[in-house]
């Protein structure tokens, strides 16, 4: 991990620390503008100048996509990451656009900004009905770890 991220992570604790504290007990709810902070601090995407951000609170959706992690019905901040470029590294050292990926999905937990899930939605033009299911999914990942 650079030091640029364990920098971010560090910002990012202290502001939902921040968050916290400042309700002295009662339930908080971090602002807007920092749950914006907080999403660009979590993917490293703070300095990306493409990059159009939006937020939104809502209920955590119940068809989670992310195996093993249910989050249904919690109260979230959705951030929505466009024009996302991200790059990947092959073994020589050279790098390469994403040439899949250009929109990420934050989500945060309304009263203390902490990381739930970052997700990258599926593109526009891939039908979703190729997508495994995901108890397909879970039972994959069990199999492969030798557990029934």
């Amino acid at each position: 991990m650079n030091m640029l991220r364990i920098g971010a992570l560090l910002s990012a604790a202290v502001l939902t620390f921040a968050a916290q504290a400042s309700g002295l007990g009662a339930p908080v709810e971090i602002s807007q503008a920092d749950t914006i902070k907080l999403a660009l601090q979590y993917t490293g995407l703070g300095e990306e100048k493409d990059v159009t951000v939006s937020a939104r609170r809502e209920n955590a959706p119940e068809d989670d996509n992310v195996p093993f992690l249910r989050l249904g019905g919690k109260p979230v901040w959705r951030v929505r990451l466009d024009n996302v470029r991200l790059t990947v590294r092959d073994p020589s050292g050279k790098t390469y656009e994403n040439p899949t990926i250009h929109r990420l999905d934050v989500f945060l937990d309304r009263a203390n900004g902490s990381l739930l899930k970052i997700v990258s939605p599926f593109p526009a033009d891939v039908d979703p009905s190729t997508r495994p299911s995901l108890a397909k999914r879970e039972q994959d990942m069990q199999g492969s770890h030798g557990r029934p």
